[in-house]
Formats: structure tokens, sequence, C-alpha cells
């Protein structure tokens, strides 16, 4: 289970899906279809599921290119991008992104955090995946927490700098 290989038939991609559990998404898929969900996650194929290798990130973009895919639900970790990192509560950890650079904010020899270094080619890998995918038709579904900052219809005060997983500058 740990190999990434497209199964028989139609099948959906679903990175970041965590742990299996009874009710998630390949079971709701299995219920109400006869397409399969390949389960991308660390946390089930160690590292043959780690994006950051580039055989891996080959093997999920391949996967979603392939025509019997009929989707990719993406659900990477948005730790990097929290809106929480604006709180100025004491023990609150500091933003690794705001608006100016949504990309991450560099430390002092300008060079980016390692989080933020794995979160950019973890979402970049699922982001090519999903493009993949749409490119012959498939559906694509991201999940993440809402844009927080100034411009926002989901604004907070406080969090006015918030980069978002989706930000841009517009």
């Amino acid at each position: 289970a740990a190999h990434l290989v497209a199964p028989y038939g139609f099948y959906y991609l679903y990175i970041g899906s965590g742990p299996r559990r009874p009710g998630d998404f390949g079971d709701q898929v299995t219920k109400i279809s006869n397409a399969s969900v390949v389960h991308v996650d660390t946390k089930l194929g160690g590292y043959s599921h780690d994006l950051r290798l580039p055989t891996v990130a080959h093997a999920v973009n391949a996967l979603a290119a392939n025509t019997r895919c009929l989707g990719v639900l993406l659900s990477v970790p948005c730790d990097t991008w929290s809106a929480i990192r604006f709180n100025k509560d004491d023990g609150s950890p500091s933003p690794l992104r705001d608006c100016d650079y949504p990309s991450g904010i560099p430390n002092a020899d300008g060079s980016l955090p390692a989080a933020v270094e794995t979160a950019n080619i973890v979402a970049d890998v699922a982001c090519n995946a999903a493009h993949a995918c749409a490119k012959h038709g498939g559906h694509v579904i991201a999940e993440s927490p809402v844009p927080r900052g100034a411009k926002s219809p989901f604004a907070i005060v406080g969090r006015e700098r918030h980069a978002s997983f989706g930000h841009t500058n517009q």
C-alpha cells in the first residue's frame, strides 16, 4: 500500500489524507461508486509518500495525469500559513509568511526557514498534481483554512498581514 501506483479502474488521488479512519473520504467514495482512492500521506507510507522526494513527486504527478484519475483532493499541512501565527498571546508561534512574503519570510541570511521550504515543496508538488488532473478534465478540491488578511472577506483584526495558502497580492 505504500507504493504509489495507479489502481485498476477509475480513482481519486487524496494528497495529505492522514491515517485511514472509518467514514473517511475513501470509505465514502467506495460506498457510492466503483472508483477507489489513492491515499498519499507520510503517516501511511513514510518516505514512499514524502512529496519532497523527486521520485515520489514524479509518481504523484503521474497518478494525477492519468486519465483514469477522476479528481485530486489536496489537504496539505497548513501550519506555516496558519493565521494563529499572528496571535499576540505568549507562546503563539511567530509568522513565517505575510502579505509581503507569501513564499516565506527570509531569515537574516536570506534563506527561508526549513519548515517553510518543506511546506513550499509539498504545496508545489500538490498543486502541480492538481493541475495535471485538471488538464485532462479531472476535478480538484483544495482544503485549506480561509485567508484572514486585510483584503479578505474573512479578515480578522490583528491578522491583516496574514498570507494564506492561496495568497495573491491582488
